[in-house]
């Protein structure tokens, strides 16, 4: 499970998918900062991503971990991607498997993952009740995720016409 973490939601997010399904993280910051980007898939493994979204789009250095990595999967490894958010990903699973089809690769399934919104400059932060239930609900959803992915089930999140629209006019903003 690769991981890219900004104030720690994917972190947690990507850990409890790697007890559940006993996969091994790599942090992708460390994985850019080492020039280390060629993993092998023995069959049964799975590649997963786990990462914020911003701006309803990819950050940086997870486009330029993909544009760099050289995976070695197996003709049928599922490829699935976690994307944390505050309230949606809009349409940045589009941006995501486009980036990954532009490499060679090809995604089983995205995930939408629901968590305490952080982005302070734009949002006032949840009451630490609000966030307390937005934390549990994450937790269930975290779950019905895992076990989606340990059956490698390829009915996930798919972007609608508006969160298309939504990231192709706000993303440029980030980018």
């Amino acid at each position: 499970i690769f991981y890219f973490s900004g104030t720690g939601n994917s972190y947690y997010a990507a850990r409890e998918l790697s007890k559940r399904t006993r996969e091994e993280i790599v942090d992708i910051a460390d994985a850019i900062e080492n020039k280390e980007f060629e993993y092998f898939f023995r069959p049964g493994e799975k590649a997963g991503f786990v990462f914020p979204v911003y701006f309803y789009g990819i950050p940086t250095i997870v486009a330029e971990f993909i544009d760099e990595i050289s995976l070695k999967l197996n003709d049928h490894t599922y490829l699935y991607a976690v994307m944390t958010c505050g309230g949606s990903i809009s349409g940045a699973d589009q941006l995501f498997r486009k980036r990954l089809q532009k490499n060679g690769y090809s995604m089983s399934a995205c995930f939408e993952l629901p968590m305490v919104d952080n982005y302070m400059l734009m949002y006032e932060l949840s009451s630490p009740s609000d966030q307390k239930i937005k934390l549990e609900k994450a937790d269930q959803k975290l779950l019905e995720i895992a076990n989606k992915i340990e059956s490698e089930d390829k009915a996930g999140y798919t972007s609608s016409v508006l969160g298309k629209i939504t990231t192709q006019v706000i993303y440029p903003f980030y980018e």
